[in-house]
């Protein structure tokens, strides 16, 4: 298998990160200024990749919106009467 490839490109405002998994899977992000700089900061401070932060932070994020939106629709098959508890 390849190993991950990434690139950057900054601008005044933005930083863009893109990155190459092993299935040729491509993501490009930008980040306000503030978030790129937090991001560096982050980076160099404990030695990890930024690309690292970002998948844990997506990956995070995710995990939360799974729950809410399965919550969120029990809920709704309580209320209509589909589902017991």
């Amino acid at each position: 298998m390849s190993g991950a490839g990434r690139a950057s490109v900054s601008c005044d405002t933005c930083i863009v990160l893109v990155w190459r998994i092993t299935y040729g899977f491509r993501v490009s992000l930008r980040l306000p200024e503030d978030l790129k700089v937090r991001l560096d900061k982050l980076a160099k401070r404990t030695g990890r990749s930024k690309a690292y932060y970002m998948v844990e932070a997506i990956s995070e994020k995710l995990e939360d919106l799974e729950d809410l939106y399965l919550a969120e629709a029990r809920t709704l098959d309580l209320k209509a009467g589909l589902n017991r508890t």
